[in-house]
């Protein structure tokens, strides 16, 4: 893929997770049944095991084994500063479906946030975001490890 062309897919894949990441209504909590209605490849379970296959790599130095898991490896250089402080472990993950892509947004271990949209044919991040640290951050999946939500 040309990279203009690559780089119009990962901008149109963080537009879509800037407008697909509005807080769920209080009145309808993330409910792990959905899951089931995502296509393969961006179920919640399938989504935590490609976020730990990722952050395993990061925190061991395999640059291969994580670029493997990356649409565009230029991704790799955002996520290794913070896998360099300290182990990056997933603590939960909330899986949604917009624009053709399965939208994520996760918790790692020591208050660390991001955000990203996973390509479920080919099980490939084509975009991921870690935030800044923050002392409270809204819970996600209600205490279990991964979850879907509509993300509609």
């Amino acid at each position: 893929m040309p990279r203009v062309a690559l780089t119009l897919c990962v901008l149109s894949a963080l537009v879509a997770i800037g407008c697909a990441t509005e807080a769920p209504d209080a009145a309808e909590p993330p409910d792990r049944d959905r899951g089931s209605a995502l296509p393969s490849g961006c179920r919640p379970a399938e989504v935590a095991s490609l976020l730990d296959e990722l952050f395993d790599a990061l925190n061991r130095g395999h640059r291969a084994a994580a670029a493997a898991l990356l649409v565009d490896r230029e991704m790799l250089a955002m996520l290794e500063r913070p896998a360099a402080r300290r182990p990056l472990r997933l603590q939960s993950v909330i899986v949604g479906f917009a624009n053709g892509l399965g939208q994520i947004e996760f918790r790692a271990a020591g208050r660390l946030g991001g955000k990203g949209a996973v390509d479920c044919e080919t099980r490939r991040l084509v975009a991921i975001g870690l935030g800044a640290e923050h002392e409270r951050m809204a819970p996600l999946c209600g205490g279990r490890r991964a979850c879907a939500r509509d993300w509609g």
